[in-house]
């Protein structure tokens, strides 16, 4: 089975977009191993539809570095926008004038719960995040998300627990280190940059000051992204996160065995 697929790179989160979502959950689940696989820096994979605007990830979660990708990919210009079909949601997206790649993450149905101390839940749709204080930022974080997922009782369809710290460089910024686990497919990777985490970690900031936001919030590869969190009525209504994304453009193909 021949595939097509291209390369993106939205803050050191490498993501790869297949071209076609006419597979079984079967076949996706054996093109994700393999893409990844012969690719070890690739952290996720998704499936473009041809029909229409609509991005499926290979677990079936959501994922807002991989939504703004397929942004690019369907846009592909400066100044436009439109709404991508995300697990049958339509999902805002657009692309700014100087390059920065948006999407608005979809949480109409957002809880947020104080776990412990400096431990804090963010349900979301398609994936929930956990976050939590981090010390020694790249002491086996694998690990211990896993005691996080399990002390807490934790399953869901993808779970991220970002681990943070403030950025001692910059007033009103953090650094994000993320681990994430997706059951379907049991991956569970310490990721370069995670957007669904990064939305995360801001709606608990904005929801500990009842405040609306905007956060610049620094990834593990160093790279930043950015989100706006509006709350009226004590409620957070709007979470927008963007940034740039990096890709040669270039179609590759895979055989699938």
């Amino acid at each position: 089975m021949k595939v097509e697929y291209k390369i993106y790179n939205p803050a050191g989160n490498i993501t790869v977009l297949v071209i076609g979502d006419k597979y079984s959950e079967e076949e996706k689940k054996k093109i994700n191993d393999q893409i990844m696989q012969e690719n070890k820096d690739v952290e996720q994979v998704g499936f473009l539809s041809i029909e229409e605007k609509r991005l499926t990830m290979a677990g079936g979660e959501f994922c807002g570095n991989a939504t703004r990708c397929a942004t690019l990919y369907y846009l592909d210009k400066a100044n436009m926008q439109s709404e991508l079909k995300i697990n049958n949601q339509y999902i805002k997206t657009g692309i700014e004038n100087d390059g920065n790649v948006w999407c608005e993450i979809p949480i109409s149905n957002h809880k947020i719960e104080n776990l412990d101390k400096d431990i804090y839940k963010v349900k979301l749709d398609g994936i929930t995040i956990v976050t939590a204080k981090c010390v020694n930022q790249e002491n086996d974080l694998k690990t211990k998300a896993k005691r996080i997922i399990e002390k807490y009782n934790l399953d869901d369809d993808a779970i991220g627990v970002m681990f943070e710290k403030e950025d001692e460089l910059n007033n009103n910024k953090f650094i994000l280190y993320p681990v994430v686990w997706v059951k379907s497919i049991d991956t569970l990777f310490l990721e370069n940059a995670c957007g669904s985490g990064t939305i995360g970690l801001s709606m608990v900031k904005s929801w500990q000051k009842n405040e609306s936001g905007k956060y610049v919030v620094k990834q593990k590869s160093g790279e930043y992204l950015q989100t706006e969190i509006v709350i009226e009525k004590n409620r957070i209504i709007k979470a927008v996160l963007k940034g740039k994304i990096n890709t040669d453009n270039v179609k590759r193909n895979i055989i699938i065995k």
